[in-house]
């Protein structure tokens, strides 16, 4: 597996920094990203001079273990040099309340793979992100559960010794 690009913190947001290097002219990079972020669920909220895309809601990660639920913004600035196109991606991802597992950083890494890939070679491929999406909402729901199988043992034990010492001292 490849090394999974982390963010950097700002506050209560989690922030995604992409530069990339394309051949593809600038209008069809355009029209190549934006047909990525609509088809994993983004709506796109401002066209020029930069691309703007939103998902989700701001307090959605204090209840929802889908990390796709969450608030998340990306921007996609454009500049020619030449032959070259520069695309430049900055993705905030809303973690007020979450602290993000393994796999939340996986799905949004895969998503910025996706559009990479869509821009590149002009394939979308929303599935790879919403099994990444699945995935981690599945592996929250687990170690929820895990934590509170542990915490209610814990209150169990502690329970039954209380009542234990009670009795012997009867």
């Amino acid at each position: 597996m490849s090394q999974i690009m982390m963010p950097q913190r700002d506050g209560q947001w989690l922030v995604y920094a992409l530069s990339l290097e394309t051949q593809t002219r600038q209008g069809a990079a355009g029209k190549r990203i934006a047909e990525y972020f609509d088809a994993v669920g983004y709506e796109q909220t401002q066209l020029s001079p930069t691309m703007i895309f939103e998902r989700g809601f701001s307090l959605s990660s204090l209840y929802n273990p889908n990390p796709k639920s969450q608030k998340t913004i990306v921007h996609v600035d454009f500049a020619s040099t030449g032959t070259f196109t520069i695309v430049e991606v900055q993705m905030r991802v809303n973690r007020m309340g979450n602290r993000p597992l393994s796999k939340d950083y996986e799905f949004w890494d895969t998503e910025l793979r996706g559009m990479q890939q869509a821009l590149d070679t002009g394939i979308l491929d929303p599935q790879t992100s919403y099994y990444a999406a699945e995935r981690a909402r599945w592996y929250s729901i687990t170690v929820m559960l895990t934590v509170l199988v542990v915490v209610l043992m814990v209150l169990m034990l502690g329970s039954l010794t209380y009542v234990y010492m009670a009795l012997l001292s009867l």
